[in-house]
């Protein structure tokens, strides 16, 4: 299975906050930037076996320093109408009912296959045995990063370090919690 997800340099969401009754003043730290998205595109297996990922990122020109903590293997990718990728794309409307967006990939050199709507459960099992798990240890990593760097936001230059971080974790075959099915037992 291959599939894509957003590392945003902006939290989607941030923890609960818990403090004593009575305190005025509670909160969490949180990037007050406008964000950007980087994709990652991960391949496993139904036993369970991960190739290195690919990170692609919103720039005209690559920078080393961009893959600085990313997962050993992990390829950066800029796409051309000479180096062309193709891109899985679920079923949602949203994907593929934007004109301006099909253009835009086609003038990038990114080839775009959407699925069929409504089977994404089945031909897209890595949403709920990695997906999700990276995207909360993602978010995790970015807090704690805000934390220990304050005053400071998170740049495309941090997020191959963050997601560094979170890919191993969520590859193993532990759930994140015991509601998520492991890759294998959705194929089966």
């Amino acid at each position: 299975m291959v599939h894509g997800t957003g590392l945003s340099t902006v939290q989607k969401r941030t923890r609960k906050v818990i403090a004593k009754k009575g305190k005025q003043q509670v909160g969490s730290i949180a990037s007050g930037e406008r964000g950007m998205t980087t994709t990652a595109v991960c391949c496993a297996s139904a036993a369970g076996q991960y190739i290195p990922p690919m990170l692609i990122f919103k720039r005209t020109r690559a920078k080393d320093e961009l893959t600085d903590g990313a997962p050993p293997g992990t390829v950066h990718l800029k796409p051309s109408n000479d180096h062309k990728v193709l891109f899985l794309l679920d079923g949602h409307t949203t994907h593929t009912k934007n004109p301006e967006a099909l253009d835009l990939a086609r003038q990038c050199g990114i080839v775009l296959l959407s699925l069929p709507g409504h089977t994404t459960q089945r031909l897209q099992p890595l949403d709920v045995s990695f997906f999700k798990p990276l995207s909360c240890y993602y978010i995790d990593e970015m807090e704690k990063w805000l934390r220990l760097h304050p005053g400071r936001a998170v740049t495309q230059f941090q997020v191959a370090e963050l997601f560094g971080k979170t890919y191993g974790r969520a590859a193993t075959s532990r759930p994140y919690n015991t509601k998520t099915p492991t890759l294998r037992r959705l194929f089966l």
